[in-house]
């Protein structure tokens, strides 16, 4: 997501292929809040999907392994709330 021209941010829907390297530009509060909508399957595609993008980027964007290890932490997180549930 962008910003529009009076600085509002801009939201815009986005195709699976979309998706991580959407994940991978946002802002570390950005990404928190867009973790929020996963539930742990939808995650873990996510976090493969980002990881492979990585892997097969030749020049990722500035932050984007920090918002990979961003995606992790969430990820381990529900891992651990679900095994305890």
């Amino acid at each position: 997501p962008g910003r529009s021209e009076n600085g509002s941010r801009r939201y815009h829907s986005c195709t699976t292929d979309e998706l991580a390297p959407s994940l991978l530009s946002e802002d570390g509060p950005g990404l928190a809040a867009a973790l929020q909508l996963f539930d742990l399957a939808q995650l873990r595609q996510v976090f493969a999907d980002a990881s492979d993008r990585l892997v097969n980027c030749a020049e990722p964007p500035a932050g984007a392994h920090a918002r990979l290890q961003q995606i992790g932490s969430r990820l381990a997180l529900l891992e651990r709330q679900a095994a305890l549930n």
